[in-house]
């Protein structure tokens, strides 16, 4: 393998961890937040976590940078290649929508939170309610489709074999 390679590999792979761990962990803290009724509770949290959504979109940057550099750099094709054309279109069709549809909705409540100081405003709490429906709606769609890309980029043809 070359260094080019193995540069974008890892780029890839520290993609992929910041960018589901930091949305996991936010996600958890937020639905605790939310079962407990406290607003005061919900803000804090909600303004918690946004070093980690900021942490999220980083790693689904490196995540692109790194695969379209592997790309590149494996001389792969997904038209020849089916594994790599099922996970790409299952990404660029299933993953990348949702992730967009959901960094706007952040940014939505994001700037309802800055607006609404200390106070649950009714805004805010319309933007946080789209925000959760959401992520309610597109949970599992999301789970699968990541993980038969995981599942493909394990079980792909052994490069150079």
């Amino acid at each position: 393998m070359s260094s080019q390679y193995s540069l974008f590999w890892f780029l890839h792979f520290t993609g992929i961890i910041t960018w589901l761990g930091p949305t996991t962990a936010a996600w958890a803290l937020v639905r605790r937040a939310v079962r407990s009724g406290d607003d005061r509770l919900l803000l804090w949290v909600r303004r918690a976590a946004q070093p980690l959504y900021r942490l999220e979109e980083i790693g689904l940057a490196l995540l692109l940078l790194g695969g379209l550099g592997l790309l590149h750099a494996s001389g792969l094709n997904p038209l020849t290649d089916h594994w790599l054309g099922i996970k790409l279109m299952l990404f660029a069709v299933v993953v990348l929508p949702m992730e967009i549809v959901h960094f706007r909705n952040l940014a939505k409540v994001n700037r309802a939170l800055r607006a609404a100081g200390d106070t649950m405003t009714d805004d805010l709490r319309q933007k946080i309610g789209v925000e959760d429906r959401y992520i309610a709606r597109v949970f599992w769609l999301s789970a699968a489709a990541i993980a038969a890309i995981i599942l493909l980029a394990i079980f792909k043809p052994q490069l150079g074999a």
